[in-house]
Protein backbone atom coordinates (compact mmCIF):
# COMPACT_ATOMS: atom_id res chain seq x y z
CA UNK A 1 0.00 0.00 0.00
CA UNK A 2 3.16 2.41 0.92
CA UNK A 3 4.48 1.56 -2.63
CA UNK A 4 0.93 2.93 -3.95
CA UNK A 5 0.66 5.88 -2.38
CA UNK A 6 3.79 7.16 -2.56
CA UNK A 7 3.36 6.67 -6.66
CA UNK A 8 0.06 8.40 -6.22
CA UNK A 9 1.90 11.62 -4.82
CA UNK A 10 4.77 11.36 -7.13
CA UNK A 11 2.35 11.29 -9.82
CA UNK A 12 0.12 14.04 -8.20
CA UNK A 13 3.33 16.18 -7.68
CA UNK A 14 4.57 15.98 -11.36
CA UNK A 15 1.38 17.10 -12.35
CA UNK A 16 1.32 20.34 -10.28
CA UNK A 17 4.78 21.22 -11.49
CA UNK A 18 4.44 20.62 -14.33
CA UNK A 19 1.14 22.85 -14.49
CA UNK A 20 2.76 25.61 -12.89
CA UNK A 21 6.21 25.75 -14.98
CA UNK A 22 3.72 25.55 -17.65
CA UNK A 23 1.30 28.38 -16.42
CA UNK A 24 4.75 30.52 -15.89
CA UNK A 25 6.01 29.91 -19.10
CA UNK A 26 3.17 31.00 -20.59
CA UNK A 27 2.79 33.74 -18.69
CA UNK A 28 6.64 34.58 -19.59
CA UNK A 29 5.95 34.16 -22.94
CA UNK A 30 3.20 36.83 -23.27
CA UNK A 31 5.36 39.69 -21.02
CA UNK A 32 7.98 38.68 -23.76
CA UNK A 33 6.06 39.14 -26.47
CA UNK A 34 4.65 42.50 -25.22
CA UNK A 35 8.13 43.57 -24.52
CA UNK A 36 9.52 42.55 -28.05
CA UNK A 37 7.01 45.38 -29.61
CA UNK A 38 10.62 46.89 -30.45
CA UNK A 39 13.85 44.83 -31.34
CA UNK A 40 15.41 43.27 -28.15
CA UNK A 41 19.15 41.33 -27.97
CA UNK A 42 18.68 37.78 -25.75
CA UNK A 43 20.29 39.72 -23.23
CA UNK A 44 17.90 42.12 -22.52
CA UNK A 45 15.28 39.68 -22.76
CA UNK A 46 16.59 38.10 -20.21
CA UNK A 47 16.85 40.99 -17.76
CA UNK A 48 13.51 42.02 -18.47
CA UNK A 49 12.39 38.37 -17.38
CA UNK A 50 14.58 37.93 -14.53
CA UNK A 51 16.34 35.02 -15.77
CA UNK A 52 20.00 34.06 -15.43
CA UNK A 53 20.28 30.75 -17.44
CA UNK A 54 20.99 31.57 -21.11
CA UNK A 55 20.58 27.84 -21.85
CA UNK A 56 17.06 27.78 -20.03
CA UNK A 57 16.44 31.01 -21.69
CA UNK A 58 16.93 29.92 -25.29
CA UNK A 59 14.94 26.32 -25.07
CA UNK A 60 12.52 27.00 -22.87
CA UNK A 61 11.38 30.16 -23.67
CA UNK A 62 12.67 31.67 -27.15
CA UNK A 63 13.22 28.32 -29.25
CA UNK A 64 9.42 27.92 -28.55
CA UNK A 65 8.76 31.36 -29.63
CA UNK A 66 10.68 31.84 -32.74
CA UNK A 67 9.18 27.74 -33.59
CA UNK A 68 5.69 29.20 -33.19
CA UNK A 69 6.07 32.51 -35.20
CA UNK A 70 5.73 34.82 -32.35
CA UNK A 71 8.99 35.98 -32.34
CA UNK A 72 11.18 36.83 -35.46
CA UNK A 73 14.75 37.33 -35.66
CA UNK A 74 16.13 40.47 -37.12
CA UNK A 75 18.94 38.67 -39.10
CA UNK A 76 17.36 35.30 -39.72
CA UNK A 77 20.39 34.34 -42.11
CA UNK A 78 22.37 34.97 -38.86
CA UNK A 79 21.04 33.35 -35.81
CA UNK A 80 24.16 33.85 -33.91
CA UNK A 81 25.64 37.19 -34.88
CA UNK A 82 26.09 39.32 -31.81
CA UNK A 83 23.74 42.04 -33.89
CA UNK A 84 20.65 39.81 -33.22
CA UNK A 85 17.80 41.18 -32.21
CA UNK A 86 14.40 39.65 -31.82
CA UNK A 87 10.91 40.99 -32.33
CA UNK A 88 7.42 40.10 -32.05
CA UNK A 89 5.84 38.88 -34.71
CA UNK A 90 2.30 41.40 -35.71
CA UNK A 91 -0.93 39.49 -36.32
CA UNK A 92 -0.45 41.41 -40.35
CA UNK A 93 2.83 39.66 -40.38
CA UNK A 94 1.48 36.35 -39.98
CA UNK A 95 -1.53 36.91 -42.85
CA UNK A 96 1.18 37.65 -45.59
CA UNK A 97 2.85 34.44 -44.98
Amino acid sequence: ATDQATEQATEQATEQATEQATEQATGQAEKLLDYCQEPRTTKEMMAFLEMNHRAYFRDNVLLPLLNANQLKMTIPDKPKSPNQRYLTVSTTDTKHE
